[in-house]
C-alpha cells in the first residue's frame, strides 16, 4: 500500500485558492453561458464549494465598495475633476442623503410653502364628511401638523443656530493672553486684490459684511421670517458700531483725557464748519478736488472771503498747463481764504486756552495709521451695506416678488445705523485732518503764542529750528504711515493748504518779533524753505504759499522807503495788517529811523493800497 504513494507529492507547493468576491457572478455566469470555454484542468471550474454569498464575503465585498467610494471623494483634485465625474457615472451607487445640517431648511422651505398652501386649498374646498355634500369648510382654519412642524423647527431652532453663528463668524473681539482685546488684524494681500481694494481694510469689517450677506440670503430664502432676520441684521451692525468707537477711544484718549484734536471734533460748530467745504465733500466721496466747483463755492454761504492775492505767475507747480496750474491755485486759494481768514482764528483762540503738550498730540503713528484703516474699513462697509438694503427696500415695496414679512420700520432702522456710521465715518476722516495741524501747532507754538520774541535778534546761526526740523519729521511720518493706509483723494484732503496754513503762521508771527536781525531774517527764511522742501517731497510739487511766506520775510531787509516804492512797482499780494505789521518791526530792527516818521509811513502805506483797489 505504501509502495503506490508517491511521497514527494506532500512536499510540493500546494494551490492558492482565487475566491474572486466582487466577480463571481459574472464569471459564473459567462461559464454558464459557454462551458466549453473553460479550459480543462483549470481548478476554479471544479471547485466543491464557493462562498461567494457567504455573509463574510459579502461583508468584506460592501466594505472595500465603500471604501473605495470614500477614497474617491477625498482624493478629488482640480485637475481631475472631469475624469472623476465620469468614474462616479459608471458608478453602480447614488447619494440619496444630504449631510445633517440646520441651513438644509433653506434649500426645501419654499417648496415645503407651496405644497402647504396647495394642501390648504385642497382642504379647504373639500366637503364636509357629514351633512349636506355642497358645504364646505368656512373661516376655520384647520391644524396642519407640517406647517406647525416646520415654523416651530424654524423659529426654536433653526433662527436661533443660524443667527449664533453668524455672530460667531462676525467676531468683533479678539483674545489674547486670555483678556479680551480689540481686533486690529488687516485682511490679507489675496483678499485685499479679490475684494479690488488698493488699501487693506480690517478683518472684523470684511467678517461684519459677510454675516449681513447671510442674513440677507436667509432673508431671500426664507421671506416669511424676515423680520427675524433684519432684527439680527440691525443687532449686528450695532456692534460693529460699537466696535468702531472702542477702536477709537482707545487711541485719541489718555489717562487723564483726550488729545487735543478730539476736543475741535466736539466742536459742532467747527466740525460742520468744515464738513460743508467742496474738499471734504470730494473727498468722503473719494473723487480729487475739482476746480470746476470753484465757481459754485464761491456763492456758499461761508461769509465773507478776504482775498490774500496770490499771483498764479509766481507758482511753480509741476503742471505743462497753465489752465491746470491756474485752476489748481485758485481752488486751493479759496480753502486758504476760508481756512486762513476765518477759522483759522476760531482754533488759535481755542489754543490759547491750554498749553499744547506731547500728550495732547498722537505720537503713536501706528494708531494714525490705524484711524485711517478705520476710516477705510467703514468706508468699504457702508458701500455694501447700501447695496443690501437698496435691495431689501425694494422687497418691502414689492410685496409681490416675495413673500416676506420685511417692515418698512425695520428698514428705517437699518438707514438710520447706516446714516450714524456714514457720519461716523466723516468723523474720523476730520479726526486725521485736524490731528495733523495740531501737529504743526504744536511745534510752532513758540511762533504763535510767544510775545516779544528776542533769539532772532544779533549775530545768530542761520540754522533752521529744532521745533521746526521736528515738525517736519512728524509732518514726513505721517505722510507715509497715511499713504499706506489711505486713499489718495483723502491723503490730498489731510494736506491739501496745510503749507498755506504754516504760511499764515509765518506771517502773523511777524508782531511777535521784538527785533530781528538780518541773520534772524536769514534764519526765518531757511524755516520756511525746509517746511517747503519737505512739503514739496511729500507731494510732488511745490507749495506756492510757502513761496509767498519766503517772499514776505525777504521784504525785511528794506527800509521804510524801499518798501513803499516796492508796493508801488508791484502788486500788493498781502492784507494791510501785514503789511503794518512788517513796517512796526522794520522800525523796531533797523536802527536810525524816527518813531514820528512811522505813523506818516503807515499812512502813505494806506493810501497805496487803497489806490490799488
Amino acid at each position: 500500500m505504501l509502495d503506490k504513494i508517491d511521497i514527494n507529492s506532500f512536499f510540493t507547493r500546494k494551490r492558492l485558492l482565487n475566491i474572486p468576491f466582487g466577480s463571481d457572478t459574472a464569471t459564473m455566469s459567462s461559464n454558464t453561458a459557454n462551458p466549453g470555454n473553460a479550459a480543462i484542468g483549470d481548478g476554479s471550474q471544479n471547485r466543491m464549494f464557493q462562498f461567494k454569498n457567504s455573509s463574510h464575503a459579502m461583508s468584506i465585498t460592501n466594505y472595500i465598495r465603500e471604501k473605495n467610494n470614500e477614497d474617491l471623494f477625498k482624493n478629488i483634485d482640480s485637475d481631475m475633476k472631469n475624469k472623476a465625474d465620469s468614474a462616479l457615472e459608471q458608478r453602480d451607487f447614488k447619494i440619496l442623503v444630504c449631510q445633517p445640517d440646520h441651513r438644509n431648511i433653506t434649500s426645501i422651505h419654499s417648496i415645503m410653502e407651496q405644497i402647504i398652501k396647495e394642501i390648504a386649498e385642497e382642504i379647504r374646498i373639500l366637503p364636509v364628511a357629514h351633512g349636506d355634500s355642497g358645504q364646505q369648510i368656512g373661516n376655520q382654519k384647520p391644524e396642519f401638523v407640517l406647517e406647525k412642524f416646520i415654523q416651530e423647527f424654524i423659529l426654536n431652532i433653526f433662527i436661533t443656530n443660524a443667527v449664533e453663528s453668524i455672530n460667531e463668524n462676525a467676531r468683533i473681539n479678539s483674545i489674547v493672553d486670555g483678556k479680551i482685546e480689540i481686533s486690529k488684524e488687516l485682511i490679507p494681500l489675496h483678499l485685499q486684490k479679490e475684494l479690488g481694494l488698493s488699501k487693506p481694510i480690517l478683518q472684523n469689517i470684511v467678517q461684519v459684511y459677510n454675516s449681513c450677506h447671510d442674513l440677507y440670503d436667509l432673508i431671500k430664502d426664507m421671506g416669511s421670517y424676515a423680520l427675524e432676520f433684519t432684527r439680527a441684521m440691525s443687532l449686528l451692525i450695532e456692534r460693529h458700531i460699537k466696535y468702531c468707537n472702542d477702536l477709537y477711544i482707545s487711541i485719541v484718549s489718555f489717562e487723564d483725557g483726550y488729545v487735543f484734536c478730539n476736543l475741535w471734533l466736539q466742536d459742532e460748530q467747527i466740525k460742520q464748519y468744515f464738513k460743508q467745504m467742496p474738499a471734504f465733500s470730494s473727498a468722503i466721496k473719494n473723487k480729487p478736488s475739482p476746480a470746476a466747483i470753484l465757481s459754485g463755492a464761491r456763492n456758499t454761504n461761508f461769509g465773507t472771503v478776504n482775498n490774500l492775492g496770490i499771483s498764479t505767475a509766481t507758482t511753480n507747480l509741476n503742471s505743462q498747463n497753465p489752465a491746470v496750474l491756474e485752476a489748481q491755485v485758485e481752488v486751493d486759494q479759496y480753502e486758504v481764504d476760508v481756512f486762513s481768514n476765518d477759522r483759522l482764528d476760531t482754533l488759535l483762540a481755542n489754543l490759547c486756552d491750554k498749553d499744547l503738550e506731547e500728550v495732547d498730540i498722537i505720537t503713536n503713528f501706528n494708531h494714525i495709521e490705524m484711524i485711517a484703516h478705520l476710516h477705510e474699513s467703514c468706508d468699504w462697509l457702508i458701500n455694501k451695506l447700501k447695496q443690501i438694503f437698496g435691495s431689501l427696500e425694494q422687497m418691502a415695496k414689492n410685496p409681490k416678488s416675495l413673500n416676506h414679512s420685511l417692515s418698512m420700520e425695520e428698514l428705517n432702522k437699518l438707514t438710520k445705523q447706516l446714516s450714524d456710521l456714514d457720519r461716523w465715518r466723516g468723523d474720523t476722516l476730520m479726526l486725521l485732518y485736524f490731528e495733523t495741524r495740531v501737529h504743526c501747532f504744536y511745534h510752532l507754538i513758540s511762533f504763535i503764542k510767544q510775545e516779544n520774541i528776542t533769539s532772532y535778534a544779533g549775530d545768530v546761526d542761520t540754522d533752521p529750528d529744532e521745533s521746526v526740523l521736528n515738525m517736519n519729521r512728524d509732518l514726513h511720518r505721517i505722510y507715509e504711515h497715511l499713504s499706506r493706509s489711505l486713499q489718495e483723494p483723502k491723503l490730498n484732503y489731510v494736506f491739501d493748504a496745510l503749507g498755506a496754513m504754516i504760511a499764515t503762521i509765518f506771517i502773523r508771527a511777524v508782531k511777535n518779533f521784538k527785533k530781528i536781525s538780518s541773520h534772524g531774517i536769514a534764519k526765518m527764511c531757511r524755516n520756511i524753505f525746509h517746511v517747503e522742501q519737505n512739503l514739496s517731497a511729500m507731494r510732488a510739487k511745490a507749495d506756492p504759499h510757502l513761496m509767498r511766506a519766503h517772499r514776505f520775510y525777504e521784504l525785511l531787509y528794506k527800509k521804510p522807503e524801499e518798501l513803499l516804492n516796492h508796493l508801488i512797482d508791484h502788486e500788493a499780494e498781502f492784507s494791510s495788517n501785514d503789511y503794518i505789521n512788517l513796517l512796526n518791526l522794520i522800525y523796531r530792527s533797523q536802527p536810525g529811523h524816527e518813531i514820528n516818521s512811522l505813523s506818516d509811513n503807515i499812512q502813505a502805506l494806506n493810501n497805496i493800497l487803497q489806490n490799488k483797489h
